[in-house]
């Protein structure tokens, strides 16, 4: 019988609920608290209890914990909070105590059992704090899915099974690592405020003209900030960045005024820099074998590579959008991907994303040189065809409800993202014809779309630039990069 425990954590709690799955062996679910849900638009996924999920188990015979990380909090609530790593087990063999769920005190086992390195807290997520994310990182290099914390035997890899065991002594001392660098690009950041207060306070005392950091020029601060971290091979910290970002914002018009083709220029490295961090993203992710819900994260998170899709304009009105097909039991609610619609007409089109491992056809031959294309695929068309059946039905409803008067029906188009394309000719012509004679489902893969992107980024890329070794040269490193 399951049964629900409360947290005292000071923000809103969801509710834990225990099963006994067998002797010695139980599993915690959690719901997450209606606040977490506030994103969610729809009355389907408004709804806690859809989104009751199991987050650890408890295993009293051979003594071991195992976590699913998950995030609470964000666009998509409930979802795993990596790409890959997807399961934390942990020895508790030294923890002499076994624990039951009869006690009301999960808060601190969990407190005593866990790693510093590992969140305590059920009602943020389980997993890794974030100033340690550069383990999961390292880890996610390997294609790691499981990690096991051990408090005896060496910290090894095992790349056949995807799994890497650190001993526990091993990770603190990783801890300490990352501690330590962020203690130390504190410090630099400080000395930065202290030298530039220091100056200005002499400015005011002699009645010289003042000079704070925000009216540096962006050669005088780079060489402030160049004096501060010139021991740190990483260049200029996050909040050295975010004052040199500053003082651009500030003189943005003094700027532009004077020196219009800097500022450009500026301008379009970012852009450039932010596309080539995109493809690099999109090339790692296309290498492995991911859910459905880390690209649709990701086009969530970069709805413009939508728009490579189609050949007009367009705007995402909503990712996983309910458009209709409720029953009166509450059921049977058509969920799209994404919901966007014409920037100028406003007409509506829907798009369902699979997997790049989705097969596009089937491997045997229909007749000599000719391929059918495999159910994933006319399942999805079929699928597809079915929403845009229901969106069309209920539109009226769905812009009363959704408050979106501008949204159209006029002629829905439908696209969906999957597979990769084919390397064989006589697959190459099936496949082409097969989707050529699709009217209103247009199928686009995902190999694809990366290479519009690429395009994008070779047109907006100077003459002379090296396009290709720009984005090949380029490595993720930050720890937002692969979010999960």
């Amino acid at each position: 019988m399951a049964r629900p425990y409360p947290s005292n954590t000071l923000q809103p709690n969801g509710q834990l609920e225990f099963q006994e799955i067998k002797p010695g062996f139980h599993r915690v679910f959690f719901t997450p608290p209606i606040e977490a849900l506030h994103g969610m638009q729809k009355l389907y996924v408004s709804v806690p209890e859809n989104y009751k999920r199991p987050i650890f188990d408890i295993n009293h015979v051979d003594k071991l914990l195992t976590i699913y990380p998950y995030q609470v909090w964000g666009m998509q609530p409930m979802i795993p909070k990596y790409y890959i790593l997807d399961t934390i087990r942990l020895d508790l063999t030294r923890h002499t105590e076994a624990y039951f769920p009869d006690a009301e005190d999960i808060e601190k086992f969990l407190s005593d059992v866990l790693p510093s390195a590992l969140v305590e807290d059920y009602n943020y997520g389980l997993g890794f704090r974030k100033n340690y994310r550069p383990i999961v990182s390292m880890l996610e290099g390997f294609d790691v899915k499981e990690l096991r914390i051990t408090t005896t035997g060496p910290t090894t890899i095992d790349i056949n099974l995807n799994t890497a065991t650190i001993k526990r002594g091993d990770l603190e001392l990783m801890c300490r690592s990352i501690d330590n660098i962020t203690q130390r690009s504190q410090r630099i950041s400080a000395a930065l405020k202290k030298e530039a207060i220091n100056e200005l306070f002499v400015q005011l005392l002699t009645n010289t003209n003042p000079d704070p950091v925000s009216k540096l020029t962006n050669a005088e601060l780079a060489r402030r900030i160049g004096k501060s971290t010139r021991l740190m091979p990483g260049g200029a910290t996050q909040r050295e960045q975010k004052d040199a970002m500053t003082v651009i914002r500030q003189n943005g018009r003094k700027i532009i005024g004077e020196q219009p083709d800097e500022l450009i220029k500026l301008r379009n490295d970012i852009e450039l820099v932010t596309l080539e961090d995109l493809i690099s993203r999109y090339e790692v992710m296309l290498g492995k074998q991911l859910q459905e819900s880390h690209w649709q994260k990701l086009f969530n998170e970069n709805p413009f590579i939508l728009n490579m899709a189609f050949g007009i304009p367009v705007m995402k009105v909503q990712g996983e959008a309910s458009i209709g097909g409720r029953k009166l039991s509450g059921s049977g609610d058509k969920i799209a991907d994404f919901l966007v619609r014409n920037s100028i007409t406003n007409n509506a089109a829907i798009i369902e994303i699979k997997t790049p491992a989705t097969r596009l056809l089937n491997p045997k031959e229909y007749r000599s040189g000719v391929f059918t294309p495999s159910v994933e695929i006319t399942g999805a068309v079929n699928q597809i065809l079915d929403q845009i059946f229901m969106f069309q039905k209920e539109i009226n409803s769905l812009k009363a409800n959704s408050r979106e008067p501008d949204l159209e029906s006029y002629s829905v188009m439908g696209i969906l993202i999957a597979g990769t394309s084919m390397t064989g000719s006589n697959e190459q012509k099936s496949f082409e014809l097969f989707r050529g004679n699709s009217k209103s489902i247009q199928i686009v893969t995902f190999d694809e779309l990366l290479k519009k992107l690429k395009d994008l980024h070779a047109f907006l890329c100077p003459t002379g630039s090296s396009k290709d070794t720009l984005i090949q040269e380029k490595v993720i490193t930050s720890e937002e990069d692969l979010p999960f």
